[in-house]
């Protein structure tokens, strides 16, 4: 009997890891030091979600996206879509960019630095409080 779970998707962690590091780039992040606590907040520009559409929409992604997908069994298919949309089923870039943050980048920030990168719902939520 195999294992259990989700399948393992074979992503070059090299190229993942170009991929944090633009993503934090382009959310110009500042380590602000309170010396009364003795601890470090993170501070950036833009969300990591912004962040990540301006990098979809830069030069760099068709290499970043090569470098990811380049052991995998399917990269062509892969490719294409990220890059460049419209595939059999008419859906476009925006559509599998989408997917491809919300299931692969999000999923896969294990290390202590990318957990810091991606902005908590409470950062950016405000609610109002009820009476």
């Amino acid at each position: 009997m195999g294992k259990g779970g989700r399948p393992k998707v074979r992503l070059s962690h090299l190229g993942m890891t170009k991929l944090y590091m633009w993503i934090a780039r382009y959310m110009k992040i500042k380590f602000i030091d309170d010396k009364k606590n003795k601890t470090t907040r993170i501070k950036s520009e833009i969300t990591s979600w912004n962040a990540y559409k301006k990098l979809t929409n830069s030069k760099h992604w068709d290499g970043l996206v090569r470098q990811i997908y380049k052991h995998h069994k399917h990269k062509e298919r892969f490719i294409n879509q990220l890059t460049m949309g419209n595939d059999y089923e008419g859906l476009t870039k925006s559509h599998y960019c989408n997917k491809f943050y919300t299931h692969i980048i999000k999923r896969r920030g294990k290390d202590a630095f990318i957990n810091y990168i991606f902005t908590k719902p409470g950062e950016y939520i405000h609610r109002k409080k009820r009476k």
